[in-house]
């Protein structure tokens, strides 16, 4: 049963929000969180409104519609990990609802009910695979009364569209059509409905870069041929579309990023991540003519509307002129900061996101956009007048703050009454607050001002490479090893990546969705963990870990991606920063500062003591991770920066638990050690190092970075020279995109196998895939071995490009190196002269193209 809910009338909107915005309802769940709401109409003309509320402990699915000035429940559809829900109204007036819920296998499969005049039918599966999920549903009705619904499947590769229509003349769904079958992914459909036809509209990685296509499908449900329809060189996704009135068109909008988006990038500032650089891409399809017109966006004009609610920092106290002029000093210097990195001031839009389109009775188009102003995102609502080709001065659609990835929906009622809901959950900060769903009427019939778009301002290309760009291995160029009888397969992660939801650099990063955009097409990954913060500046809160969990259960695709469940526990220097990846979804939040663990739900689960230091120790995560019990494990931050591990003082790592650390990030630079070689794939030209440190003078690029000062504790080699046993990988962190690869060599490619594979250390980190196989005395790299006499190591290597140099380390000392310069090379070599104890081993390889590899260690004791 639904709980007690606040179900009314939005208040404290100003008088021209009330004006253009007449009717404002607002449902919020007491102690619940509710959400992605879909909407249509019922026969009768009042809204209904389809969402999934979060109780803390599972998703419901509830329908809801207008009455009496409030949204009252109609049905609850059931329970579960539940997504993105639809909702259509058919030519005989029953209401369809379509979902999107994780089955017994853990993959999303997609689900529809329809509601007859307030009666639930029964529930059923539309579509299901064993391979990967069914997701992001999107439903419209045609002229002729047809439900036809679209959506993304991704069944054991690259994803395609898909669709099946509701005939209610015949009372039941088509077989299902499958209208993409290229070897490109291709995302996030929509339906739009002109002349004679259905069109679809999706996003796709052809090219190897993301742009707007469209395929027709006629009356007896035959697709066409599928058209190009915006294509520039830089990235345009995630578009929304509808018919023009007159049926002899399309409208559309989305969003168009930067060049070579996903492509090889390190992090040298803001405008480089996923969600850089974004405009609103606004145009017409003339279906005659075939030609596709870009409109002028909106997107200069949101610049002069108010951002969320400002954040109220404490000022100095009392009129102390020393910490007035310190403030003003800190102030000044962030500013400065800001300006270096390109992040947008407060007052400035940073970021514009899921364009939505629409159209009201007359035919004229309505636009909500989100756009980013100081740490949150908020709608803008416009509208297009085509005889002068200007925009109504835009406005803050109030209520409507909230996170990136949120989209907008809307119905036409029968009556011509425009209708739009939207999420939010009013925060005032970048703090999760709890979520509830707003509806509102348009009042398009109200008199606002024409005002003209200036031209967008044409972006500045990034500067060149300064190496020449290696063409990628294919997607499913894998490597096999088989060593002692066992195979083992070489796949590649990332389990640190930040999205919206993280405090450093929310409009920039992108959102979790994008992520896995990035990961599937762009990086061409196998396995990925989105990797938020957990509490330093801002809470990780529950429901934001249930909700990006709830989207590494869409992109979960056995035999072919797993997505992992992961967060960045962000303990400053000197314990470090730590990525926790799970194999199974519900892992425990482990806190920094004590008492937001003991506000937690895992307190209860897991408990630690209410007396102690203000943050939890390493080893009280390890304790709480090893007493969860499940397959797990902790990856440590490269090491020297602030956010690094001083290991002189870290404990025995508790092996259980944690196994590698990131000895490369794309986003800085490689910790190895003091005097090391520095990999410069993805570098640009004039673009220093990101070290993140202090270094002694100012390293060129290219050359070893001379030592790290105060922070050289936290170098790889040094966590070596101390014993701690520690194998390899590669992270990307912000920013970064397509430099940074985790190898894992697994038996079993299943999540609880990857997890084997890390905890037994048989890593490989890269900045591209380059296959490398270590052994000593026979053993695999990530052993601990005992050797009698002289240890044998042996490598084989296939690059990416001629390789230029191969280095065995011993005891953290450059021992042995090859100088190939071969695509591929293999030596064995003995150590003559191995030293009494322990023996260090590990490879680094250096590549003419910028690139590397190292190998996870052998520690061959010997006697």
């Amino acid at each position: 049963m639904i709980r007690p809910a606040l179900l009314s009338l939005a208040f404290g909107l100003s008088a021209f929000s009330q004006e253009l915005l007449p009717q404002h309802v607002h449902l919020q769940p007491e102690g619940s969180w509710a959400d992605f709401p879909a909407l249509t109409t019922a026969k009768d003309g009042t809204p209904w409104v389809a969402y999934v509320q979060w109780d803390g402990k599972d998703d419901s699915l509830y329908v809801a519609k207008l009455a009496g000035g409030a949204l009252q429940m109609v049905q609850s559809l059931g329970q579960g990990i539940i997504h993105q829900p639809a909702i259509a109204t058919d030519g005989k007036g029953d209401v369809h609802v379509i979902w999107s819920q994780v089955n017994d296998k853990n993959l999303m499969e997609l689900h529809t009910a329809v509601v007859h005049e307030g009666v639930l039918g029964d529930i059923f599966v539309l579509a299901t695979s064993p391979n990967g999920g069914n997701a992001f549903a999107k439903a419209a009705t045609d002229a002729s009364g047809k439900v036809w619904l679209v959506w993304q499947g991704m069944r054991g590769k690259l994803a395609d569209v898909f669709c099946r229509v509701f005939d209610p003349a015949k009372g039941e769904w088509s077989a299902e059509i499958q209208i993409t079958h290229d070897a490109a992914g291709d995302w996030e459909p929509c339906v739009a409905f002109a002349g004679d036809a259905a069109w679809v509209l999706f996003d796709s990685s052809r090219g190897n870069e993301f742009n707007i296509y469209a395929a027709p499908i006629s009356a007896d449900l035959k697709v066409g041929e599928t058209k190009q329809l915006i294509a520039t060189d830089r990235y345009e996704g995630r578009v929304s579309a509808v018919g023009a009135k007159d049926g002899k068109g399309i409208w559309l909008a989305c969003e168009r990023g930067n060049q070579q988006w996903g492509l090889d990038m390190r992090a040298h500032g803001h405008p480089q991540g996923l969600n850089g650089r974004k405009d609103t891409v606004i145009a017409y399809l003339d279906l005659a003519s075939g030609k596709v017109e870009e409109l002028p966006n909106p997107d200069a004009l949101f610049a002069e509307l108010p951002g969320p609610q400002p954040m109220q920092p404490g000022g100095p106290r009392g009129n102390n002129p020393k910490a007035k002029a310190k403030a003003e000093q800190q102030a000044k210097a962030k500013a400065a900061k800001d300006k270096e990195v390109g992040r947008a001031a407060a007052n400035e839009v940073a970021a514009v996101n899921v364009p939505h389109i629409m159209l009201d009775s007359a035919g004229r188009p309505w636009l909500t956009v989100r756009y980013f102003k100081s740490y949150a995102w908020r709608l803008a609502l416009t509208r297009y007048d085509a005889a002068t080709k200007q925009w109504t001065k835009p406005y803050a659609i109030p209520d409507s703050v909230y996170s990136q990835d949120r989209q907008t929906a809307h119905v036409l009622g029968k009556d011509g009454s425009l209708w739009i809901a939207w999420p939010s959950d009013g925060r005032t900060s970048k703090l999760q607050l709890n979520t509830g769903i707003h509806l509102a009427k348009v009042a398009t019939d109200l008199e606002v001002p024409l005002v003209a778009a200036s031209e967008s301002k044409p972006r500045v290309p990034f500067p060149a490479y300064i190496n020449a760009v290696t063409p990628e291995r294919a997607q499913d160029d894998r490597h096999t090893w088989t060593h002692d009888g066992v195979t083992y397969k070489l796949y590649w992660g990332d389990y640190h990546r930040h999205t919206d939801v993280s405090n450093c650099i929310t409009a920039n990063d992108g959102c979790v969705l994008e992520q896995f955009r990035y990961a599937w097409d762009m990086g061409k990954l196998d396995t990925l963990g989105t990797s938020d913060h957990t509490d330093i500046a801002k809470i990780y809160t529950p429901y934001e870990w249930w909700l990006n969990q709830k989207l590494v259960d869409v992109f979960y695709s056995p035999g072919f991606f797993m997505s992992m469940y992961a967060y960045e526990r962000e303990q400053k220097w000197p314990y470090g920063h730590r990525n926790i990846v799970f194999a199974q979804r519900g892992g425990p939040i482990v806190y920094i500062q004590r008492k937001n663990y003991l506000a937690s739900p895992w307190q209860q689960l897991f408990p630690v003591k209410t007396e102690g230091t203000p943050e939890l120790h390493p080893t009280e995560l390890w304790d709480v991770l090893t007493r969860y019990g499940k397959p797990v494990t902790a990856i440590s931050h490269t090491g020297a920066t602030s956010m690094g591990t001083d290991w002189d003082q870290i404990p025995p790592i508790d092996h259980r638990v944690e196994n590698v650390l990131e000895i490369f990030q794309g986003a800085r630079v490689s910790y190895e050690g003091l005097n090391a070689p520095q990999p410069t794939v993805g570098m640009r030209e004039g673009e220093p190092y990101n070290h993140a440190s202090t270094v002694i003078g100012k390293p060129v690029v290219g050359e070893p970075i001379r030592s790290f000062t105060e922070k050289n504790n936290g170098v790889y080699q040094h966590a070596l020279e101390l014993g701690h046993k520690l194998g390899v990988w590669a992270d990307s962190d912000h920013i970064s995109t397509h430099t940074s690869y985790g190898g894992v060599y697994v038996k079993d490619f299943t999540r609880e196998g990857i997890i084997e594979g890390l905890n037994a250390r048989r890593t490989i980190a890269a900045t591209d895939k380059i296959f490398v196989e270590f052994t000593c005395s026979g053993k695999l790299l990530g052993t601990e071995i005992a050797v009698t006499g002289k240890p044998v190591l042996k490598f084989s290597i296939d690059g990416t490009a001629s390789i230029k140099r191969v280095t065995l380390v011993r005891n953290e000392q450059n021992y042995h190196q090859w100088e190939p310069n071969t695509l591929k090379a293999a030596e064995t070599f003995t150590d003559e002269a191995p030293l009494p104890g322990e023996n260090r081993y590990y490879l680094r390889v250096e590549q003419t193209d910028g690139n590397m590899a190292w190998s996870s260690p052998v520690w061959a004791q010997v006697k």
